[in-house]
């Protein structure tokens, strides 16, 4: 090869090198950001949870059942919402590793 194809067959190595990368960056940052939407509902939850907690001898059982059963629900959905997140992160990390 000439001087010139070695140089342009770099430089496609570079830029395939660099995509990679970004792809690689752009998996981890939606991770990342699954993690944090979590963390932050269940943060608000937590709040909530405590505010109920100090106010509950106030509250009908009726509304008592129905608090507990929406916290309940609430907890499941934060789970469910992770472990998505991290069923779709490791899909695309071994899609991801497919492509090395």
């Amino acid at each position: 090869m000439s001087k010139n194809q070695d140089k342009i067959e770099i430089k496609k190595a570079e830029q395939s090198d660099y995509l990679k990368g970004v792809k690689r960056q752009r998996i981890d940052e939606r991770w990342e950001s699954a993690q944090i939407k979590a963390a932050s509902a269940q943060s608000v939850l937590d709040y909530m949870v405590a505010q109920y907690e100090l106010h509950k001898a106030e509250l009908s059982e009726e509304v008592v059942t129905q608090t507990e059963e929406q916290i309940a629900l609430r907890k499941k959905e934060i789970e469910e919402f992770v472990m998505g997140a991290k069923a779709q992160y490791e899909k695309e990390i071994e899609e991801y590793n497919g492509t090395i």
